[in-house]
């Protein structure tokens, strides 16, 4: 059993659809009662937001994020934070031609907690 992730597939990038399915996975085994709210691509890295989840698939977001940054958005490859006049994109050396390696990422992720997410036993 699987979170259904087929409506966010059109929001995120063709090289991180086997990251987002395997995610929806993930998610479903440790929260069955979560639900994806958006996943999108912003900055270079996959973003997903959850409702009904508990700790643990919020942990599973949290890495599947980080992974995304290591991951060519166009075609799954290893990959690097790259951009080209302000548009930042995660991708392999053939997708990143025209591209400059960034030294730092462009923004700070911040999670925001709400109580309802605290619920341990999610499920």
């Amino acid at each position: 059993m699987a979170i259904d992730v087929e409506p966010w597939l059109l929001g995120v990038p063709e090289g991180w659809h086997a990251l987002l399915r395997a995610l929806g996975r993930d998610i479903a085994a440790v929260c069955p009662k979560a639900t994806i709210v958006q996943a999108k691509e912003k900055f270079g890295e996959l973003r997903v937001y959850l409702s009904g989840a508990n700790r643990a698939a919020f942990d599973r977001v949290d890495a599947a994020e980080q992974r995304s940054r290591s991951l060519c958005q166009r075609c799954g490859r290893p990959a690097q934070l790259m951009v080209d006049d302000g548009f930042y994109a995660t991708l392999c050396p053939d997708h990143g031609r025209g591209f400059v390696p960034v030294k730092e990422a462009p923004i700070v992720t911040l999670r925001v907690r709400f109580r309802m997410d605290d619920d341990e036993d999610g499920g």
